[in-house]
């Protein structure tokens, strides 16, 4: 229910504690969502501050702001493109302070007229963010299903949800294993959710070993059947670069996550380039990229990575995909070489964040990738770029 600028919401409504907390931030409420959301306009810029239980977020939308201007002196800001062509920020786990300095930075900054983009660049800057809807399944051992259903109810996540999350036991994993999957989730809000699946996992002693898998999917209805085969290719063609990025246990010839064959690929490349299916149920699902998720649910499944609980892994990975697969559908006429530049050119070819692109490096150094696959002489300086 909208409110006037400087007022309140009415005496006794429960969003008067958002109220106060809002009116510590210096910046005026336009009107209030019915959850206790503030919409304010902070200089040119329409903003909306939402409280959480983790803190405050911050979210920009606007269709004349370019991301440049909004990687300024932020709390590592999530930057992303809309469908609608706005572009999004959110800044998130803010105390009132710091989403103070977050306001009176944006209230500096001028509002830059935007290059109207084609569609191919529009799908191309998806890769500032998690333009993609994702899945993913986690493997684990070491706790039974109820010791594993009470820590996901107590941090929130109920597995007896219809459509929400599943807890599913595993033959594949030693030791009764389980595994969690999730529904399909999206930007920021699906991070939090899996960071808070992982670590109440953990606080349970549940544990991993070589016999578990992260299993991601990502939604790729706009690839088409043509898509998908570049998409395969692309990756297979990189196979040997993105397997430094994982244990040695989950490369090669991992009955669970196999690498395709030449043959294999040239075989889906034709048929998908006819627009067709039918290959797909042919396939054996349990390789590093797994397309036969496609005709019922619209997505790849990528299985490559060890199991984990580690929440900075699975994020870097996460990011990994859906900057080959934004990569690939921005070029729709070609697939994705193996760069000149090694892995690390591989990295900033697809234009994956830093924190990602730095994290998956460090990792191909303690994993012994040679100069050479890293695409620098010397591994310590790779690290620490």
């Amino acid at each position: 229910m909208p409110t006037s600028p400087s007022g309140p919401p009415p005496p006794g409504s429960w969003r008067i504690r958002s109220w106060e907390i809002f009116r510590a931030l210096g910046h005026e409420a336009e009107r209030w969502s019915p959850s206790g959301d503030a919409h304010l306009l902070v200089g040119p810029h329409r903003v909306k501050v939402f409280p959480r239980s983790w803190g405050l977020t911050v979210e920009v939308h606007s269709a004349a702001i370019e991301p440049r201007i909004l990687q300024g002196p932020l709390h590592s800001p999530f930057v992303h493109l809309s469908r609608a062509g706005h572009y999004i920020m959110r800044v998130t786990r803010l105390n009132v302070l710091s989403a103070k300095e977050v306001l009176d930075w944006l209230a500096e900054q001028p509002a830059v007229a935007r290059t109207p983009r084609s569609p191919r660049a529009s799908r191309a800057r998806r890769s500032l963010g998690l333009g993609r809807r994702f899945g993913v399944e986690i493997e684990f051992f070491g706790i039974s299903h109820a010791t594993a259903t009470e820590a996901l109810a107590v941090a929130g996540i109920d597995v007896h949800l219809h459509g929400g999350w599943r807890l599913k036991y595993d033959s594949s994993v030693s030791g009764s294993g389980l595994e969690l999957v999730s529904p399909p989730l999206s930007g920021e809000e699906g991070l939090e959710q899996v960071r808070t699946a992982m670590r109440a996992l953990r606080g349970a002693r549940a544990r991993v070993n070589n016999t578990c898998g992260l299993h991601i999917h990502h939604e790729i209805r706009d690839l088409k059947a043509r898509g998908i085969g570049r998409l395969v290719k692309s990756w297979t063609a990189n196979q040997d670069l993105i397997d430094w990025l994982v244990q040695p246990s989950r490369r090669g010839t991992n009955s669970y996550c196999r690498h395709w064959n030449p043959v294999e690929v040239e075989q889906l490349s034709a048929v998908c380039a006819r627009g067709d299916h039918n290959f797909y149920p042919r396939v054996s699902r349990g390789r590093a990229i797994n397309v036969l998720s496609y005709p019922r649910y619209g997505t790849v499944e990528v299985r490559q990575h060890g199991g984990t609980l580690d929440f900075q892994k699975f994020e870097a990975w996460l990011r990994l995909g859906q900057a080959i697969i934004d990569a690939v559908a921005a070029a729709p006429d070609a697939e994705l070489s193996p760069p000149a530049g090694g892995l690390r050119g591989l990295l900033d070819g697809i234009g994956l964040e830093d924190n990602s692109r730095a994290f998956l490096l460090g990792r191909a150094v303690a994993f012994g990738a040679p100069a050479e696959a890293l695409g620098i002489g010397d591994p310590v300086e790779v690290a620490a770029a």
